[in-house]
């Protein structure tokens, strides 16, 4: 694969691209040439797109009430810089995920247009529909609810969320439903 060096500054909402260069010595060349103190030369990969995207699966979000019923599903940016979605960033591959809402926390909040309760559950998976996204999910949360050590541990921690790494389901066809 090819690659650009690109030339940022700033970080989170204040993160900017500044330049896109073929070489590396262009790209420094020109962040010298700016003085920002916070900038970064990085390299992307041009035309990069993982295996199971050209296999024709999204990645879902199914949200999920403590009562099991599907509250909300999307089709996620899968290259979203999220920290729990990634495997030693984005280069490395996207993991299949949950984020557990403890069902002992009393304080729930608000992200978006969701109210995020105690006992809510998240599901992050690579599914070539909704309908596939649904089943899938549903079978992970019925597992993670039936390990009594992970959801123990999660009431015990006091924490509000728990976030538990699935693995790189979709590297083998075998563990996607078809």
């Amino acid at each position: 694969m090819s690659e650009v060096y690109v030339v940022t500054s700033g970080s989170y909402s204040d993160y900017r691209i500044r330049g896109i260069y073929s070489t590396e010595e262009m790209a420094e060349k020109y962040k010298r040439a700016i003085g920002y103190d916070a900038n970064d030369v990085e390299i992307w990969e041009v035309d990069k797109i993982y295996s199971q995207i050209e296999r024709g699966y999204l990645y879902w979000a199914v949200n999920f009430d403590k009562d099991g019923n599907v509250k909300r599903i999307r089709i996620r940016d899968a290259f979203e810089d999220d920290y729990y979605h990634y495997i030693n960033g984005p280069t490395e591959g996207i993991k299949n995920s949950v984020t557990y809402y403890n069902p002992d926390y009393k304080n729930p909040f608000s992200f978006g247009d969701e109210c995020l309760e105690s006992g809510h559950m998240n599901v992050y998976i690579w599914a070539k529909s909704e309908e596939q996204a649904v089943k899938i999910a549903s079978e992970i949360r019925a597992q993670v609810l039936a390990d009594e050590v992970f959801i123990n541990s999660v009431k015990a921690s006091g924490n509000y969320t728990a976030h538990l790494d699935l693995g790189n389901l979709w590297e083998s066809e075998a563990n996607i439903a078809e």
